[in-house]
């Protein structure tokens, strides 16, 4: 099936995107992805790598958000995590590095969340440190989805760091705005901790995926 256009998400038929649909296999029938537009669901099939053929691979789209410096997070507020790093494997309006804090979903439907934030060194620890992901760019109870937190009073140590999260996030509709927000209530400002700060034991940078997975 050939010369069928797919529409782009918010706008009209993509000149020259059309669908295409055969069997070959050969390096020399698919030298780039093809792309299928099923309802709310896309998928990436790539035939190819490295010039050698092989077998259909699905590529779910995913953006990975990385933060590869310190923040000063106040004590005992809400504050907003801003991202300085992406790949993305989805649309470009997902996240622009002008609104760093802002993830925009591109489609409605289920996504797989996974996320990292490490925490420095706290001389006197105490109170909790936590992080949430919120739906919309204000941080009440009611709209936070997901997060993870731990109590600080435990000691200075790897579990009272280090906070990973993660979860299916149901999106409501295309468009829907989400921000990571953390809070921690150690009496002063508290750093998450840059990459190569042994407070992290050598843990990753501070990051966030969302993996599309479908509306069903």
């Amino acid at each position: 099936i050939t010369g069928n256009e797919f529409r782009n998400r918010g706008a009209g038929a993509g000149t020259g995107k059309n669908i295409s649909i055969d069997t070959c296999r050969s390096v020399t029938c698919h030298n780039n992805p093809m792309i299928f537009h099923n309802g709310d669901t896309i998928e990436w099939l790539n035939h190819v790598t490295s010039g050698t053929a092989q077998a259909d691979t699905v590529i779910l789209p995913t953006l990975k958000l990385t933060k590869t410096d310190t923040q000063g997070v106040t004590n005992n507020a809400n504050n907003t995590v801003t991202w300085n790093a992406s790949r993305n494997t989805g649309p470009a309006s997902w996240w622009s590095s002008g609104s760093n804090t802002q993830i925009v979903m591109p489609w409605k439907g289920l996504y797989l969340v996974t996320g990292f934030i490490g925490w420095a060194g706290d001389a006197t620890p105490a109170g909790i440190k936590s992080v949430h992901i919120n739906e919309g760019t204000t941080v009440t109870t009611g709209t936070l989805k997901m997060g993870n937190a731990v109590d600080a009073s435990f000691g200075d140590n790897e579990a009272s760091r280090s906070l990973n999260f993660g979860g299916v996030l149901d999106v409501p509709a295309i468009g829907t705005v989400y921000i990571v927000s953390v809070f921690q209530t150690s009496g002063g400002t508290l750093n998450i901790a840059e990459p190569g700060d042994s407070s992290v034991f050598g843990y990753d940078k501070a990051h966030i995926s969302f993996t599309y997975l479908g509306n069903v």
